[in-house]
Formats: structure tokens, sequence, C-alpha cells
């Protein structure tokens, strides 16, 4: 958990750093793909709950399945982002 009072400056820490590591939105070869079309599904209909939270990424991903590295600022706990193993490039971050 991060205190609310720091995660502006935090965020673009992060986004920074995970841009380093993703090129336009493709993999690189240092980053591994979701392993099959379900789990990829699956991780992208967990977007769907917290779209307009989503900080880095892609918020639409339910609909065009394109998973990039994504952060969800403060999801709401009984969400089944929150309520799941997420197994993905899915960061939730939960201030304090």
């Amino acid at each position: 958990m991060i205190h609310h009072t720091l995660i502006n400056r935090f965020i673009p820490l992060l986004k920074k750093v995970i841009t380093e590591f993703w090129d336009d939105g493709n993999n690189v070869t240092d980053m591994g793909s979701i392993i099959n079309e379900f789990h990829k599904n699956r991780l992208c209909d967990l977007i769907a709950d917290v779209k307009s939270k989503v900080v880095i990424g892609n918020p639409n991903a339910s609909e065009d399945k394109h998973l990039p590295p994504t952060v969800v600022l403060n999801p709401e706990k009984d969400i089944s982002l929150m309520q799941e193993e997420i197994f993905g490039p899915i960061l939730p971050l939960i201030t304090y």
C-alpha cells in the first residue's frame, strides 16, 4: 500500500519503468505473453469492472483484448480483480 500523498509522484515513476520494458504496447523479448486465449480473455475481463481506475495501461482491454502492463488505482475490494488470483500484467495499487 502507498500513502495517498505519495501516489502522484509514484505513478509517473512507475509508468516510466513500465515504458522502458514495453515498446508501443508490443511484447519485448524480456516479457512473456499470456499462456493462452482463455487466460488473456479472463485477465481482460477483470479490467472491465475498473475501467475508470486504470492509471497505466488500456482501460478498454475488456473490449479490444489488448493487454499491456496495467495499473489500477484503488479498486473496490469486492470486485473480481481483488478476489481472484491475477497471474498477469495487472497491478492493483491501494492507497491509505
